[in-house]
């Protein structure tokens, strides 16, 4: 059986406890850590494998090629240029009417 720690202190907790001595809260189920291969559902490292190599079972890694890439850009600033545009024109327009009506001109 898994040891049980207190989520707030660290402190270890009996197995029936309900508080931790240590600091009083609430002890949950959540509280029973055991080891690093209860942590996360991460596949462990495949024989050969470097950690910074992408795991199977992970799902399909994408390669981007550089004209997607480019193409992603072109987008981002066709859409996001005339946009920002706008918001700055309305703000713009806001602070105008803003001082025009505090200054009257």
């Amino acid at each position: 059986m898994a040891r049980r720690h207190c989520t707030e202190c660290g402190a270890q907790l009996p197995k029936d406890a309900r508080f931790c001595g240590s600091c009083g809260r609430p002890a949950h189920e959540s509280a029973a850590v055991a080891t690093p291969e209860a942590d996360v559902g991460v596949p462990p490292l495949q024989e050969g494998m470097r950690p910074d190599q992408p795991r199977r079972g992970l799902g399909r890694v994408v390669k981007v090629s550089r004209l997607d890439k480019i193409v992603g850009l072109v987008l981002a600033v066709a859409i996001g240029v005339p946009v920002l545009l706008v918001i700055m024109w309305i703000v713009l327009q806001f602070v105008l009417g803003f001082l025009s009506s505090l200054f009257g001109f």
